[in-house]
């Protein structure tokens, strides 16, 4: 399998603005319980850099995250997550560009437990839908994937021993780790191989069945740092601030059941 990649994290001031994910060309967002994702045919030369400079990124349908139980508020507005989707004959390519006052990322390993920090995720199932593939990336550009098994007996099986090849790259507007500032958000661009899930021939009108989600970790009430440690139940928001697609369900993201349908045009 090929090795995963560490991608240069880069720092900048500005580019994300209050607009999460505005483009003067863009498409207006579908509505937000839609359970289908859009993902248009790419013929630019993609670079997996973080910019989203490739005129197709403009053009994608911009998708927004929800409150995990499908229920939205103000803190909803201060972490918006967009995702957009592309596609070619190698790669499907996902952006998700996230609005955050206090980005951070500490852990550096391929295969770490980056879902305990700031983090991306995308989890998708091309063909049996208790047998789902995880593509993970934190703030710092940190990659963690895995094959998953749903038994809806002893639940979730995972095997971080696999490595789908996909890479990825992160854009900060911000300075990371650092409580003493207010950042402006981040986006990671990521490009998943078909290979990588056993897709050997992306067509036009195939669909998948997936799930995007966001985990924040907002800075504690009362500390200065991070709240960067494992939660004492996984399944609870209390630590976390979890957005998903498709925004409408209310149960916890990795019930296969639940996954949206994600379609190549």
């Amino acid at each position: 399998m090929p090795s995963l990649k560490f991608p240069l994290v880069l720092l900048t001031l500005g580019l994300l603005g209050a607009g999460c994910c505005t483009h003067p060309h863009a498409r207006p967002p579908p509505p937000m319980d839609q359970g289908l994702m859009v993902a248009s045919r790419t013929l630019d030369s993609m670079a997996v850099d973080g910019q989203l400079s490739e005129p197709s990124w403009d053009l994608a349908t911009p998708y927004f995250l929800n409150y995990y139980d499908g229920t939205s508020d103000v803190r909803m507005r201060e972490v918006k997550t967009c995702v957009r989707l592309l596609w070619d004959d190698c790669f499907l390519y996902v952006a998700f560009s996230c609005r955050d006052q206090e980005v951070f990322g500490y852990l550096t390993e391929a295969d770490s437990a980056v879902y305990w920090e700031d983090c991306v995720e995308l989890v998708i199932a091309p063909e049996k839908i208790t047998d789902y593939y995880e593509f993970t990336a934190n703030a710092r550009g940190t990659l963690y994937d895995a094959v998953n098994h749903f038994d809806h007996v002893n639940e979730l099986h995972s095997d971080p021993g696999y490595h789908g090849g996909f890479k990825a790259a992160v854009r900060i507007d911000g300075t990371l780790n650092n409580p003493a500032d207010e950042d402006h958000g981040w986006v990671v661009e990521m490009a998943v191989p078909w290979s990588g899930f056993d897709v050997r021939h992306p067509a036009p009108g195939r669909q998948f069945r997936g799930n995007f989600l966001r985990f924040d970790y907002p800075r504690a009430p009362g500390e200065t740092g991070f709240l960067c440690r494992r939660m004492d139940n996984p399944r609870s928001a209390a630590y976390v601030f979890l957005s998903r697609w498709p925004t409408h369900v209310k149960q916890w993201p990795h019930t296969p059941e639940t996954f949206g349908t994600i379609q190549l045009r």
